[in-house]
């Protein structure tokens, strides 16, 4: 398979625009549609146990990209994680989110999403009181840091200590699972069923040949994305602040700090 998709963000959630593509088996020209189009098709390393909806991380609701139970993905790195912050530097990244409260006294989780995930962290500070999402928390730390929002808080000697599991924003397919789930034997029709469930793969292997489906639209941008067309939406992101990824399998960041669609661990 090869998963194609642009992820665009300019701001909070409401003004996100999500430019879909869809994966493709090239082999008999299916593609994963979710009776539309092609399906958004997002993914990352591993879930904790547990994905996460498309609405509780882009506030977005897209009816196979809910929050399913996840096995097979013991073999992460990232099962279970640390992560010790000092209480000045927690405090200096909150001062970048426009919190200036200093050092940080007391933190922790105030509220949890459907999956688990930390929706609400608080915190009280030398000069003041903050709120902050985890998401947000997470940007401002760095994602190789707090590597998900699967994540506890604790006070440690001088500091605090996240304690979590996954890798990335957990919607979609946990790449780490679908290892595992295919080493078992199960079929890629039933790991994408997981992951997307109420997806249908759609064969198009006369119509992909002269780039129609069966519903008439062109299959030319699906099956023909190339790196320069990669290029170009970097390019079209970079005036907005964005960070994209494409088929190129490169990482960029252009303006503010925020996810793409899809998160491997580097």
């Amino acid at each position: 398979y090869v998963v194609k998709l642009v992820g665009r963000y300019k701001g909070e959630v409401e003004n996100t625009e999500l430019v879909k593509i869809g994966i493709v088996q090239f082999g008999n020209g299916e593609i994963l549609d979710d009776g539309a189009g092609p399906a958004l098709a997002a993914f990352h390393s591993a879930s904790g146990g547990r994905t996460a909806s498309a609405a509780e991380v882009w506030g977005t609701p897209i009816a196979y990209l809910r929050s399913v139970r996840v096995e097979s993905e013991d073999a992460s790195p990232d099962t279970y994680w640390r992560a010790r912050i000092s209480a000045q530097n927690l405090g200096r990244a909150l001062e970048s989110l426009g919190f200036e409260i200093g050092s940080i006294e007391e933190a922790g989780v105030s509220g949890r999403s459907g999956s688990g995930r930390a929706a609400e962290v608080r915190f009280r500070g030398q000069a003041g009181r903050a709120k902050v999402t985890g998401r947000q928390l997470r940007q401002a730390l760095g994602s190789n840091t707090i590597r998900s929002t699967m994540f506890d808080l604790r006070q440690s000697e001088g500091g605090f200590v996240f304690v979590g599991s996954g890798y990335g924003h957990g919607v979609g397919m946990s790449q780490w699972a679908a290892q595992g789930m295919a080493l078992e034997g199960v079929s890629y029709t039933d790991i994408l069923e997981k992951f997307y469930p109420g997806t249908r793969l759609a064969s198009h292997i006369e119509t992909a040949r002269s780039g129609s489906g069966p519903d008439g639209r062109s299959l030319r941008p699906i099956a023909a994305v190339s790196a320069r067309r990669a290029e170009q939406a970097a390019s079209s992101a970079s005036a907005e602040g964005s960070e994209w990824q494409a088929e190129t399998g490169r990482v960029g960041t252009l303006g503010s700090r925020v996810e793409p669609m899809g998160e491997s661990r580097p």
